[in-house]
């Protein structure tokens, strides 16, 4: 969501495609949630007296995100999430493999597979990566590459072959860490993905990455 006005500790008024009404309550801050249709507005409300600690925040209320409908009542464990019929569901993903076949990695005999496991299948491709910082710093280091493929049907009516979805990514594991955060406690960027373009192979996707990360 992008800010388009904030009051400390009294108002804030974002800017997001949501609808909700919640009640949230923690050590640091108790406020109320308004949110219709685009715009959320965060109400800063007292603390509530209470007996005894919470080890983890409180909501209660109701909202619509991510396609879904959630009711969330006490703790932040306990919610019911009821789905909408036009979610995208993922049917499909599936890695590239050498001479061009692909193998799937969505069933669950292939996650069940180690890391190691899967590299010995899929196509891995090796590209040298090179970030400069805001402050002039160059980091260098190697990537391993590889690209998968995933489609998505309507929840309603995922067994029909359309309408749906589908694009290719390339899935980045950098050597070491790169980026701003580098040497703080957050750390650098270590692995990445990256939606690949049509026409583009995967050096190409990566190598628009990379000067994209510099903008």
């Amino acid at each position: 969501m992008s800010e388009l006005y904030i009051k400390p500790g009294v108002l804030e008024i974002t800017k997001g495609w949501d609808f909700d009404y919640t009640f949230n309550g923690s050590e640091s801050r108790y406020y109320v949630v308004f949110s219709l249709l685009y715009f959320t507005f965060y109400l800063t409300i007292p603390k509530i007296k209470r007996k005894k600690y919470w080890k983890s925040d409180r909501e209660w209320g109701v909202k619509y995100h991510n396609q879904a409908l959630w009711f969330h009542y006490g703790s932040d464990m306990k919610y019911k999430c009821l789905r909408m019929p036009w979610e995208w569901v993922r049917v499909r993903l599936q890695e590239l493999c050498p001479y061009g076949t692909w193998e799937d990695a969505q069933s669950n005999p292939t996650l069940m597979k180690s890391e190691e496991e899967k590299k010995t299948n899929r196509l891995e491709y090796r590209f040298d990566y090179r970030y400069v910082t805001k402050a002039g710093e160059v980091q260098e280091t190697e990537a391993r590459v590889y690209v998968s493929e995933a489609e998505w049907r309507l929840r309603c009516c995922k067994w029909l072959p359309y309408p749906r979805k589908i694009q290719r990514a390339i899935w980045a594991d950098f050597e070491s860490p790169v980026g701003e955060e580098v040497g703080s406690w957050k750390g650098g960027t270590s692995g990445c993905s990256y939606i690949m373009l049509p026409g583009e192979d995967a050096e190409d996707t990566f190598r628009r990455m990379e000067r994209e990360d510099q903008s």
